[in-house]
């Protein structure tokens, strides 16, 4: 806008007058500044979108992100806990229940044999199974070692497993056969023989 001064008689009035979209522009590069006509901010240069991941799938590989286990689907009674030393703060529970289980879609990209590493609390005295399936077949019991309390959690290499390329679909579950229980905290698959976590590393804290 531009000032217009006027005067009649002894009074003086200023009178404002828009400023053209030329001069306008003009005068907004010269500040520096990027025209938005909408009003809007701007946004920051790289921000990162707000689409998330398929919740629930997991890559695999040697970099390969841990998966919370309780983004996966829960099924036959399985349900979440709230727990301070897992790593999202909830662990799958209530594995004692014949048929509870939690499922997951894995990109087992070129395909491969991997080691499935599990993160899990087991508050018996004794060792612990689980069943484990990959596309609907049973490939292993899990035995998982006491961890000495329910509220301390250990990574632990479990089953070396073949994926197929592309989609795999993985549960772990509550078998009839099998002796449970454990809370389930996070799971990922590495190339076999990579290099992780000592096996049985035991942790109590919220995160790594």
């Amino acid at each position: 806008m531009v000032r217009e001064q006027n005067v009649v008689g002894s009074l003086r009035y200023a009178r404002l007058r828009p400023v053209p979209a030329a001069l306008a522009a003009l005068l907004l590069a010269a500040c520096g500044g990027a025209s938005d006509p909408q009003g809007t901010a701007a946004a920051p240069a790289g921000a990162a979108s707000a689409a998330g991941t398929d919740v629930g799938t997991l890559a695999v590989g040697a970099s390969a992100e841990w998966i919370e286990a309780e983004t996966g689907r829960l099924s036959g009674g399985a349900k979440l806990t709230e727990a301070a030393a897992a790593s999202g703060n909830q662990s799958v529970t209530a594995f004692h229940i014949a048929g509870a289980g939690a499922e997951f879609t894995v990109d087992g990209g070129t395909g491969g044999t991997f080691d499935l590493q599990l993160r899990y609390a087991n508050g018996n005295a004794t060792a612990k199974n689980l069943s484990l399936y990959i596309n609907g077949a049973r490939v292993s019991q899990l035995s998982l070692p006491s961890t000495g309390d329910w509220g301390a959690f250990a990574e632990q290499s479990v089953a070396r497993v073949k994926l197929e390329p592309g989609a795999n679909v993985v549960s772990i579950q509550r078998d009839a056969e099998d002796d449970p229980s454990a809370d389930i905290d996070r799971l990922r698959f590495v190339p076999a023989g990579a290099a992780t976590a000592p096996a049985n590393a035991t942790s109590a804290e919220g995160s790594d």
